[in-house]
């Protein structure tokens, strides 16, 4: 399992935030990415639930064109599960064929100046 700072966590102005290319193992069949979100311990990372994050990642398959995999938009504010516990991050993992000379690069974009960060996760 590798993590890649994808944006590290600070105060971002709103618009589009672009990371990568960043290469893909040959072993690794699945990614995940995670941003962080509102919590009661830290509740200076995204707290506004009218403000959004949206994030679109790109796959490049056998050193080919760039691909959409994975896309998505999420609000701030605390979110919890069905139990109450309060969720950190906005998360979503998926799998992606095998093959080799892979790579992923992904733009995060905030509907407004929004302290927060982002990884990806090779699984």
């Amino acid at each position: 399992m590798t993590t890649i700072t994808a944006l590290p966590t600070r105060n971002y102005a709103a618009g589009a935030h672009a990371f990568g290319p960043v290469a893909i193992p040959d072993t690794v069949s699945s990614i995940g990415i995670s941003i962080l979100r509102c919590t009661s311990a830290d509740t200076t990372i995204w707290p506004n639930q009218s403000d959004t994050i949206s994030f679109d990642i790109q796959v490049s398959f056998n050193g080919g064109p760039f691909q959409e995999w994975a896309s998505g938009t999420g609000n701030g504010g605390i979110d919890k599960d069905k139990l109450g516990n309060e969720i950190p991050t906005m998360y979503i993992q998926g799998d992606v064929p095998a093959g080799t000379n892979r790579s992923m690069q992904g733009t995060v974009t905030l509907s407004a100046s929004i302290k927060t960060g982002a990884s990806v996760t090779v699984l």
